[in-house]
């Protein structure tokens, strides 16, 4: 079983939500246009309580849970496999290499 995804707004963990937030749940833990990853060190009441309620939402809609976790589950196997990972790099890097002997 996968897990769905709840992230805050920063930097590329909203990338990871996919479209429409196929793969989990975005909430406003702490907002940074440029992420710095210094979050503060206390959060406000409501912000938390965001975090719980999408928690708790999950856990009370098991059909929710199950398909964004099955849709997260399948995106990463798909994306983030070493397979993919090393097509990807093995087609940057050739690409590299193209581009140098022709530049």
């Amino acid at each position: 079983m996968g897990k769905p995804l709840i992230t805050s707004r920063v930097g590329g963990l909203i990338d990871l939500l996919g479209k429409d937030s196929t793969y989990g749940d975005l909430v406003s833990i702490y907002d940074s246009e440029a992420c710095t990853y210094d979050p503060p060190d206390t959060l406000p009441q409501e912000r938390l309580q965001s975090l719980a309620d999408r928690i708790i939402c999950f856990l009370q809609d098991p059909a929710l849970l199950m398909k964004k976790g099955e849709n997260a589950r399948k995106h990463v196997e798909n994306e983030y496999s070493w397979e993919t990972v090393t097509k990807q790099y093995t087609a940057h890097y050739d690409a590299l290499i193209h581009h140098h002997r022709h530049s």
